[in-house]
């Protein structure tokens, strides 16, 4: 039996340093497969926040990028937990979903990333 030794795990790197919040920038810096692995990178973390793996986490960029990245993971996890625990029609999921789409929206504004990655 193979033992899975967390020191053998490669880190996740999350870097928003070369962004501008312009969707060109974004092209450029991670391409159209990049967004693809970014969007998987921001998967595990969040299913690193629901306990299912403890993979090291890394995230660059500047203050404000760093900080609307938080939020949306943070108000993203908060709907899950909300949704799986009342359903999707109950009122605070409801809020939940328009707490995520403000997250969303200054994410983007910052970093010129879609959120969630398409």
């Amino acid at each position: 039996m193979k033992d899975l030794n967390e020191d053998k795990l490669t880190e996740i790197v999350i870097d928003f340093s070369k962004l501008d919040g312009t969707e060109a920038k974004v092209q450029e810096f991670y391409g159209l497969s990049g967004v693809s692995e970014l969007g998987a990178n921001i998967q595990s973390v969040l299913q690193r926040m629901f306990g299912m793996n403890s993979i090291p986490v890394t995230v660059r960029g500047t203050e404000g990028q760093i900080s609307a990245f938080a939020k949306a993971l943070g108000s993203e996890r908060r709907y899950i937990e909300t949704a799986r625990n009342l359903g999707l029609t109950d009122p605070r999921a409801v809020r939940s979903k328009a707490q995520v789409q403000a997250a969303a929206s200054e994410f983007k504004r910052k970093t010129g990333i879609e959120w969630p990655f398409k």
